[in-house]
């Protein structure tokens, strides 16, 4: 319990306390619960590598956005040639939260 308090003395809440929590609600080991949170983030980001939204009902939907490829600026250099490059087309992901938040 003492490393629970701990934790929640972090302004943030981290993998490892998600982890204690959980292992603590289903009362197994902590390190058993770390491996079941690492499958569900590697399922969750193999999803939305594969093109596919993730939705978790009454927590949220996970997407995988495409940008197009264009130009971005480098906000280190103010002028000339190497102030916009070109890019190619990437990955952003978003979570949109559920009714229930």
């Amino acid at each position: 319990m003492e490393q629970l308090e701990r934790l929640k003395s972090k302004p943030r809440m981290g993998r490892d306390e998600i982890a204690l929590r959980l292992s603590l609600q289903l009362g197994e080991a902590p390190e058993r619960s770390l491996e079941t949170l690492a499958i569900l983030t590697s399922i969750i980001q193999e999803s939305l590598n594969g093109g596919r939204n993730v939705c978790i009902h009454g927590f949220g939907t996970f997407q995988a956005i495409t940008l197009a490829a264009g130009k971005v600026r480098n906000p280190r250099v103010a002028r000339g040639p190497l102030a916009f490059k070109e890019v190619g087309p990437r990955l952003r992901y978003r979570w949109k939260p559920g009714a229930s938040f």
